[in-house]
């Protein structure tokens, strides 16, 4: 009697887990990434997730304090992609795909960003851990590329000019994160003056850019407990 209500809510399960291997999306977790440019200059990014809510298109999203790899603030995840919410059409649109096979490629509507193939798979030991890492191509009116890690999510991202140089332009890089309370890699203390303590619904009329320099950080580095 049990078994055609169990095994779509295992099915519904078992999707969720396998989604938020490759976005850890709960509030207060964090990425900080060593962000760099071709003239050498740097500085340490923050990404967290400060809170979430349904939008008007009925789907849950997770607002990020500052845009991630791919310039997204509201992001949400299923079994078969990564999601942003366009700010500017007011529209759900899928990203990276996640069960798609090496040189799939999605058509997107970002901004410059025409498309993204998934290019390779790769296992690789990060912060101590053996994990999967998916390579995407993001291609369009300039070139980007960018890794998802299944269990540390957002892992990497390499935007080069157009026409593409062989060296990027700008590098990010993950340097530590801190995913339901644990700590991994490097972790940073951040003081920002003006803390987010709610989610702000995007406009479609006003956009509103925020520079990546805004932020003003209190760099400390320690290594996480064993």
């Amino acid at each position: 009697m049990n078994a055609p209500i169990l095994l779509p809510l295992a099915i519904t399960m078992a999707s969720v887990v396998y989604a938020q291997e490759f976005y850890p999306l709960q509030e207060s977790n964090r990425w900080f990434y060593h962000e760099e440019y071709y003239l050498g200059l740097g500085d340490t990014i923050l990404v967290e997730v400060l809170a979430d809510t349904v939008f008007p298109n009925g789907y849950r999203y997770f607002q990020l304090g500052d845009p991630d790899i791919v310039g997204g603030r509201f992001v949400r995840v299923d079994s078969e992609y990564v999601y942003y919410f366009n700010e500017y059409t007011g529209s759900d649109q899928p990203f990276f795909q996640l069960r798609g096979e090496v040189g799939d490629t999605t058509e997107v509507s970002w901004g410059p960003i025409l498309y993204v193939t998934l290019t390779s798979i790769d296992s690789a030991v990060i912060f101590g851990r053996s994990t999967r890492v998916r390579n995407y191509r993001l291609d369009g009116l300039l070139l980007k590329e960018a890794q998802l890690n299944d269990f540390f999510g957002p892992l990497s991202s390499r935007e080069y000019e157009d026409p593409p140089a062989p060296w990027p332009f700008i590098t990010r890089d993950l340097i530590g994160c801190v995913l339901s309370d644990t700590a991994y890699g490097y972790v940073v203390s951040v003081e920002d003056p003006n803390p987010k303590s709610h989610i702000t619904l995007p406009s479609n009329r006003i956009i509103q850019t925020r520079s990546i320099l805004q932020r003003r950080f209190s760099i400390r580095f320690q290594r996480p407990h064993t």
